[in-house]
């Protein structure tokens, strides 16, 4: 059997279902945006290890607090990918899965890939505060993949190109632009999730799989205010810390956000929340948000795919805590905590990427199970 940390990582969008991989909506910059040409060196291989060197130039501006960059995938020159620069400018990091258009029948999306430990990731460029010039680093590439949704293919993310390295030289001084959303500090400690005093969290039973001891039963508990959900005791971390994750529900779905912090474990380990897709047979193991579909006739939560503990994050650091499959959560059969009616009519709520709902979003929010972004507010 697989060990999983010796597994490929394909990291799958973050708020759609496997079946539908990543959103395919092409990134496209404010018509206002003035931009930089930047001569740029892109090393490219083949699938036989052959590699050619392309010049190309990309093009590379900056709005609301984001950068984008047209032509980094020399294959697809047009299209332009969106990342956010660190608080002192020396690194841009595009998130992993945006879209760039398509090869034939098939939707193309761009994520780095570790070579050192053979995971796709973000993609992150290095960049000279002083000269301005910018670099993949030692051990990252960066790939376009395509997502097949043949039924014969098994849903899998499937390598087009790859780029092995990119030098990208500015012809006019250019900086990126201050991030309206500075990363989390690693060395600041985070707080777990805090249950409200009013919610009652109702007994459940977990039933899964562990990848490393098998079958496994325990108790668990879940509890809702409105919308917004709340389990606890679903990992062994969990029991033993009393700590707790957050999510909400839409319908029959129960959605968990991914890289959700649980707890620094023993004042060392920031242990991380993700539900994971691993196909018995293949290499690759999908991470997305931990999602689960109610029944309400026998007040059971079924797992959509499993969940996996990881002490940091898992697409930085892939070491994992515990990882379980085939997952079922299985109540008392009287309701109570149930999913809204999947033929209710009552609108969505909004909700932010740990979960919490918000009575008027701003920027980035989930609604309806999908990532959206607020219009501006009229002046």
């Amino acid at each position: 059997m697989r060990t999983l940390s010796t597994l490929t990582l394909v990291i799958a969008g973050s708020t759609a279902a496997m079946a539908q991989g990543y959103e395919a909506t092409l990134i496209t910059p404010p018509a206002s945006m003035t931009t930089v040409a930047m001569p740029a060196t892109v090393v490219t291989t083949d699938f036989y290890g052959q590699q050619q060197s392309v010049e190309c130039t990309v093009l590379a501006g900056n709005a609301d607090g984001h950068v984008y960059m047209q032509g980094l995938c020399p294959d697809y020159p047009e299209a332009w990918l969106m990342g956010t620069a660190s608080k002192d400018k020396s690194s841009i990091t595009f998130t992993q899965g945006q879209y760039i258009g398509q090869d034939f029948y098939f939707d193309l999306y761009v994520s780095g890939y570790r070579g050192d430990v053979a995971r796709r990731c973000d993609l992150i460029l290095q960049r000279n505060t002083a000269t301005g010039q910018m670099h993949t680093d030692e051990n990252t590439s960066y790939c376009a993949y395509y997502y097949d949704t043949a039924a014969t293919s098994g849903n899998r993310y499937l390598p087009f190109s790859r780029y092995v390295s990119v030098i990208l030289t500015p012809q006019a001084p250019w900086e990126p632009a201050d991030p309206q959303d500075q990363p989390i500090d690693p060395d600041e400690p985070h707080e777990p999730v805090a249950v409200p005093e009013d919610v009652v969290l109702q007994p459940y039973t977990l039933t899964a799989t562990n990848i490393r001891t098998g079958s496994i039963t325990h108790p668990a508990r879940l509890g809702f205010s409105g919308d917004v959900a709340y389990l606890t005791d679903f990992c062994n971390v969990a029991i033993q810390t009393k700590t707790a994750v957050r999510g909400y529900r839409i319908a029959n779905d129960l959605v968990f956000p991914k890289e959700q912090f649980i707890v620094r474990y023993q004042g060392t380990y920031d242990m991380y929340l993700y539900g994971a897709t691993y196909y018995m047979g293949d290499t690759d193991v999908f991470l997305d948000d931990l999602r689960f579909t109610y029944d309400p006739l026998t007040d059971t939560y079924t797992g959509q795919n499993g969940i996996l503990i990881s002490t940091g994050k898992f697409s930085e650091s892939g070491d994992f805590s515990e990882y379980i499959y085939n997952v079922i959560l299985s109540g008392t059969s009287n309701g109570i905590g149930s999913a809204a009616p999947a033929g209710s009519t009552r609108a969505p709520a909004a909700y932010s990427p740990d979960g919490r709902r918000l009575g008027s979003p701003r920027g980035l929010y989930f609604q309806g199970g999908r990532k959206r972004l607020a219009a501006p507010a009229r002046q």
